[in-house]
């Protein structure tokens, strides 16, 4: 079990059910959209830099982890995302029935084709997305993890 798998299951081993045990596990960025800002274009791409900067700011990053009924998130805190690796941290655990989220991939930005978000529509009303990456270094599992949030194999 890979060093980041075994830190989500001491995390969420606590929280798990008689009988429940942790099928896949994956680590995701959320993304930050800073489209809804209206300002000219022209400002747009003069503060281009300082946007991909906001951003990192402001982006947290989530463990997921699946038992066969339960979808387990621990989430980071804003800025923590690690840069070549998973932080081995979390600021607080949530946790939701599987059925009572609805998964799909969207295009992260309209026109581009070949990036991906994975969007989670909650039960409470709540909606994250999340960059799509196949590989994340140190989580073997992520593309069994997002399939399997999803309900089925899919070649985003």
């Amino acid at each position: 079990m890979a060093e980041a798998d075994q830190f989500v299951v001491n995390q969420v081993e606590p929280l798990l059910q008689a009988g429940e045990s942790i099928r896949h596990f994956a680590y995701l960025t959320e993304t930050v959209d800073l489209s809804d800002r209206r300002i000219s274009n022209a400002i747009v791409a003069v503060l281009e830099g300082v946007s991909a900067f906001r951003t990192a700011a402001r982006q947290r990053a989530c463990f997921i982890a699946l038992s066969e009924a339960r979808a387990f998130f621990l989430w980071g805190k804003p800025g923590r995302v690690g840069a070549f690796r998973p932080l081995l941290e979390h600021e607080h655990i949530e946790c939701w029935e599987r059925n009572q989220i609805d998964a799909r991939v969207e295009r992260l930005k309209p026109g581009e084709y070949f990036k991906k978000k994975l969007v989670l529509s909650f039960s409470s009303g709540e909606r994250v997305a999340f960059e799509l990456k196949k590989r994340v270094a140190g989580m073997p599992g992520q593309v069994a993890c997002i399939n399997a949030l999803l309900g089925r194999p899919t070649f985003w």
